[in-house]
């Protein structure tokens, strides 16, 4: 068993993901047909009252007792220049005020049934070669310590106070680390979707041309940055309709895993929201994500380093269907 055993994912029954598999000798309009109708059986379930229904995916470890430091000196909650969407200072949670910012689009919320419970969560559209790729946290797209994939698993990148600018997104496939979905690793906890509108455009797509679509980086192995995180937090003073953010230097490290902390008091809700490398600056490469906190104290974000597991993932969700897993769990 991994960290996970702690997870506060509420009980519930384990069911596999609902797929929808194509007859032996179907004709590839057959497979359209079905693969549409899958797509708008999700987009109906998620009714406006599910969605309120939906609780946090919010995940609290016991431990460590000791305050981190060297991540920012902010009160957790306070935000520095936060509200008006601006990129300088430390922020320790406030409301992203840009909506045209590339961030504010290509951010979105994510829900999902797990046996018998509705969640949400966050993510990110991120480029990739197939064009349709959310990344978000593993245990946003699978139960983790040996258990199953989610289901019913839909994205509304550009979510604000319940507009759906660019339509909604589901999942055909999903992706997760071996690590996160055989033991609960928190230090791989990131996941992947393959997502259609039920159409034959591409996520990436939906997007004016000069919006510049993240990339995953899997290669960093300095810290010495600040990194920006964003997500839509729907718990405690949070309600989950707007996009959040914080900004500030980051530990590596603190709890003995390969992870990162901020300063953050985004709780249940941003889970799997991207972490931006030097955001300040520029980069829209994502090399982290909202994960977990610590019941021990409050106001702190941690996130996995993202290396060569996250890396085995993305290339699986690359090629747009789960087929012959290396390195990394699918759907298929």
């Amino acid at each position: 068993m991994g960290r996970a055993e702690s997870a506060l994912l509420g009980a519930c029954l384990l069911v596999t993901a609902a797929l929808t598999a194509a007859p032996v000798g179907a004709t590839s309009s057959d497979q359209g047909a079905a693969a549409r109708s899958e797509h708008q059986r999700i987009v109906d379930f998620w009714t406006a009252e599910r969605r309120a229904e939906a609780r946090p995916a919010d995940i609290l470890l016991p431990g460590p007792k000791a305050k981190p430091e060297g991540v920012g000196n902010g009160k957790p909650g306070s935000g520095g220049g936060g509200d008006d969407g601006g990129t300088a200072g430390t922020v320790t949670g406030a409301k992203w005020a840009d909506t045209s910012a590339d961030v504010a689009q290509t951010t979105g919320k994510v829900y999902f049934q797990q046996g018998s419970w509705l969640y949400v969560c966050s993510g990110s559209v991120v480029d990739s070669s197939f064009g349709s790729v959310v990344l978000t946290a593993g245990h946003c797209v699978h139960d983790g310590d040996g258990g199953s994939f989610h289901s019913n698993w839909i994205f509304y990148p550009g979510y604000d106070s319940g507009a759906k600018p660019y339509g909604e997104w589901t999942a055909t496939d999903l992706f997760t680390t071996t690590g996160w979905a055989s033991s609960g690793d928190f230090d791989d906890d990131a996941g992947f979707a393959a997502v259609t509108n039920g159409t034959s455009t591409r996520l990436e797509a939906e997007f004016d041309s000069g919006v510049d679509i993240p990339t995953v980086g899997f290669t960093a192995s300095t810290f010495d940055v600040t990194y920006a995180s964003f997500g839509y937090p729907a718990a405690k003073k949070y309600k989950g309709g707007d996009l959040v953010w914080c900004q500030g230097p980051v530990t590596h490290g603190l709890d003995g895993g390969d992870s990162l902390v901020m300063a953050c008091d985004m709780t249940g809700g941003s889970s799997g929201g991207p972490w931006y490398r030097d955001f300040a600056n520029g980069s829209t490469e994502i090399n982290s994500l909202n994960s977990y906190g610590y019941q021990s104290f409050q106001g702190y974000m941690f996130g996995p380093v993202f290396g060569s597991a996250e890396q085995a993932a993305f290339n699986g969700a690359g090629g747009g269907e789960c087929q012959s897993p290396n390195g990394f769990v699918c759907t298929g």
